[in-house]
């Protein structure tokens, strides 16, 4: 069994979290959905996804066209009202234990640009 703690960090005005099931089990998917929110317009960003592949596989990433088959995704987009983006990517859980992943990314405003610090949710 896998235990997940979701985190937020926000920087300036802008936020990505993390939510999961609270446990997991050896051999069953595992969805994590990561968010990229402003309080002001989305115009675009970069994510990257870490994980250790020891505990964790990954199966498939929703909104494939910012990421492809990976952990990293890159998006824009075509309207100033834009306020968040979901990413969902899912796991085969591998093996009991700890680990962790962390992601980090820039988002680029329509008016500035904040970088934001990596951020983590421990399984336990």
């Amino acid at each position: 069994m896998v235990l997940f703690i979701p985190s937020i960090v926000n920087a300036a005005s802008s936020s990505i979290s993390v939510s999961a099931p609270s446990t997991g089990v050896v051999g069953n998917q595992l969805k994590v959905t990561v968010t990229i929110s402003s309080g002001s317009a989305l115009g675009a960003w970069d994510l990257d996804v870490k994980y250790n592949s020891e505990y964790l596989q990954l199966s498939s990433v929703g909104n494939s066209d910012d990421c492809g088959s990976s952990t990293s995704c890159h998006g824009n987009v075509e309207n100033s009202s834009t306020k968040s983006k979901s990413y969902t990517f899912n796991f085969k859980v591998k093996e009991s234990g700890s680990t962790t992943v962390s992601a980090n990314g820039t988002v680029y405003l329509y008016s500035e640009e904040y970088v934001w610090n990596p951020f983590e949710f421990i399984e336990i």
